[in-house]
């Protein structure tokens, strides 16, 4: 390629003379676009997703810029956690059949639920509908049985732990407390005994005190140094660390070895301050929840 190039110049030089000279300029010039073409290529790649995703975006930001007053009023005028009831609720996407039809359930403080169906049977879904991700296309989701389930109400209540892991490049101790510390000791002491009990009761004391940071220790880009399980250990531990009254566990111990996932759920479910909801296709775990529910062909069936 380099000699066809240097030939095309030699013949359209007037001056064949400083061949050599342009075709080095050239040369250059190419080898700079090549390496930019990456660079570029990933640019574009960036633009086309965030776009594709602005929808999302713009609830994301509309959220960040929400009126601090407003939540402060709120906070003040909210009760305490005590049930979730599902009344005559159905569910179905646009253009299609309904998901569910006219399903009741309910859960109050302190339950350990688990959540069972076959891959499509629509567990997410109602979980997102909990999440008031979704909305009901008919029937109504309540809090404490009185008012109608709000996104104010899950944010103040609930943790959600999808299944995929959300690892960022920084230490242990700031993926578990999302702040930008340096050390554990700049905790305050409610908050360092808060993180010690959440690494504990997700197992992830073992490893992490055997780096040589230790808290401190920055686990790399998407987790780098650690592994599948290791990674759901820190989001495990960042769930309990904020301590929301319910916490949803989406197949968020499915990269545990057997043993270790038995381990984490009977800690979770020791927690009595905890209302949890599990989703899981793991016969092992299930006798750790209290009640049962099961998700097929569009009816939710109680187990236990």
């Amino acid at each position: 390629m380099i000699s066809v190039i240097f030939i095309l110049i030699v013949i359209i030089l007037p001056d064949p003379t400083n061949a050599l000279v342009y075709s080095g300029q050239f040369i250059v010039l190419l080898y700079g676009i090549m390496r930019l073409v990456p660079a570029i290529s990933s640019i574009t790649s960036l633009f086309s997703t965030v776009t594709s995703n602005r929808v999302e975006t713009k609830i994301i930001f509309d959220a960040l810029q929400e009126d601090r007053a407003t939540i402060a009023v709120n906070k003040n005028i909210k009760t305490e956690f005590e049930q979730i009831v599902f009344k005559n609720v159905s569910f179905k996407y646009p253009d299609g059949n309904f998901i569910f039809d006219n399903i009741n359930f309910s859960f109050k403080k302190n339950d350990k639920i688990i959540l069972t169906g076959p891959s499509g049977s629509g567990k997410t879904t109602l979980i997102d509908l909990m999440l008031c991700l979704q909305k009901p296309y008919s029937g109504s989701i309540l809090f404490n049985n009185s008012v109608d389930l709000t996104e104010e109400i899950v944010k103040n209540h609930f943790y959600y732990l999808p299944q995929e892991k959300f690892i960022f490049n920084e230490t242990i101790l700031n993926n578990i407390a999302l702040d930008s510390l340096d050390n554990i000791d700049q905790l305050s002491p409610k908050s360092k005994i808060a993180i010690k009990d959440a690494v504990r009761i997700s197992e992830a004391e073992y490893f992490i005190e055997n780096f040589p940071k230790k808290y401190s220790e920055n686990i790399g880009e998407f987790g780098t140094k650690l592994s599948g399980g290791q990674k759901q250990r820190i989001s495990l531990a960042r769930a309990l660390f904020f301590s929301k009254d319910i916490l949803i566990l989406d197949e968020s111990s499915s990269a545990l070895d057997p043993n270790l996932e038995e381990s984490v759920n009977l800690s979770i479910q020791k927690n009595q301050d905890k209302t949890v909801v599990c989703i899981s296709h793991s016969d092992k775990i299930k006798k750790y929840f209290n009640i049962h529910y099961h998700l097929e062909s569009g009816e939710l069936k109680r187990i236990k």
